[in-house]
Parts: C-alpha cells; structure tokens; sequence
C-alpha cells in the first residue's frame, strides 16, 4: 500500500494528465498500470521519469516505463 501511496504521489505531482495508477504484485516484483488523459500526457511522463530511482528500488536500477504492447 505504500508503494502505491509512494508512486501515485511521484506521477500526480511531475505528470500533467495523470489519472490513475493500478498497482499488481501477485507473480514477482510489483508493475504499475499508469492512465493518462491522452498520448502526449503518457509520452511527456515516459521521457521524465524513465529511470527514476524509488525508495523501493534495487540498487542501481529506477522505473522502468514502457508502453502497452496494443498501443504500439
């Protein structure tokens, strides 16, 4: 739960357009679900917090953003 307090507070804050995140850690390390309002909202928030370092995060690694595989 304070992982997802954590991330949704970084996203909200640094992302124009954010509005919601879903959080799923059933089988391994946790992944984020991110809605933005639109493309360039998502694109904006990839390219700023690619590689940001979490509290959470294993030595010398930071999120990892990507998009969805139907968006591509």
């Amino acid at each position: 739960m304070l992982i997802l307090t954590f991330c949704s507070i970084v996203f909200s804050i640094r992302c124009h357009g954010f509005l919601k995140l879903k959080m799923q850690s059933t089988y391994g390390p946790p992944v984020a679900f991110v809605d933005f309002q639109d493309t360039a909202c998502s694109t904006e928030a990839l390219s700023q917090l690619q590689g940001t370092i979490l509290y959470s995060s294993p030595p010398g690694e930071g999120m990892r953003l990507e998009y969805p595989l139907q968006f591509l």
